[in-house]
């Protein structure tokens, strides 16, 4: 597994280059959010995100030793395009995707953009902010509204901990020690919050992409790095995990 980088570096980013196959999920996804919004637009998309999760293809790239792509054809995007569907929108989507199909750019509606509290997800991790949504939920249990604004949210990061597991069971489906590694980070970030520096890498990764490609708002900054994620790096080599060239490896597979 280790010193492989330079050799893996071209695959893994031939990869996540190539388009993923058709996506089948578009009409249920439709279906789902038609259901729901008819009582609660945010149920809708909780529900339509849920749906994605738990029954989106995932893939991991052979080379690799973190797990981030999620077939979801740009499925919310679409979603919230449809919810805009103004002719200039329309227009818009259109020239844009003929550059992508030209490979000249690639390009997205913006419906937003935040910067997470870093410190926190790593902090806490996935059931960790579960927790704390449930405790808020029970404080704030006499109010209908704010009741079902924290099980929306309770709901989507129980599917995005059964997305984690969708994830290692497939890389235990596969031999070789990256695929051992990929999973035991993501049977651990399913139940725990990191506590290696891999894991608080793998974290971010997924975290980014489920909250900018299904939930559809964009993060603009990945915090600072470098004060974020010392502390994992300090504990790896005092506790002996990993030597300096070996962390200096699982970070060049995160930035790549």
């Amino acid at each position: 597994m280790w010193n492989t980088f330079e050799k893996s570096k071209n695959s893994i980013k031939e990869y996540y280059c190539n388009k993923l196959p058709n996506c089948t999920l578009c009409e249920r996804v439709f279906e789902t959010e038609e259901e729901y919004s008819k009582t609660s637009t945010s149920r809708a998309k909780a529900e339509s995100i849920i749906y994605i999760l738990e029954n989106a293809a995932v893939s991991i790239a052979p080379d690799d030793i973190f797990a981030l792509k999620i077939n979801h054809g740009e499925i919310m995007r679409r979603f919230m395009e449809n919810k805009l569907s103004q002719k200039p929108l329309i227009s818009i989507r259109k020239g844009v995707e003929a550059f992508e199909y030209s490979n000249t750019f690639k390009a997205n509606m913006d419906f937003g953009h935040v910067a997470p509290d870093w410190q926190n997800v790593l902090k806490k991790g996935v059931s960790g902010i579960i927790s704390e949504l449930e405790f808020y939920r029970q404080k704030h249990s006499n109010n209908c509204e704010d009741v079902s604004y924290y099980d929306e949210r309770i709901m989507v990061y129980i599917a995005i901990k059964k997305c984690f597991m969708r994830f290692a069971e497939l890389a235990e489906s596969r031999q070789g020690e990256k695929s051992k590694f990929i999973a035991q980070n993501l049977r651990h970030l399913a139940e725990n919050p990191p506590t290696t520096l891999a894991q608080a890498m793998q974290l971010i990764l997924l975290f980014y992409v489920i909250q900018t490609d299904l939930d559809t708002v964009t993060i603009r900054s990945l915090g600072g790095l470098d004060r974020m994620l010392y502390p994992f790096y300090k504990s790896d080599l005092s506790k002996g995990r990993y030597t300096k060239e070996q962390l200096a490896e699982i970070t060049k597979y995160f930035l790549w």
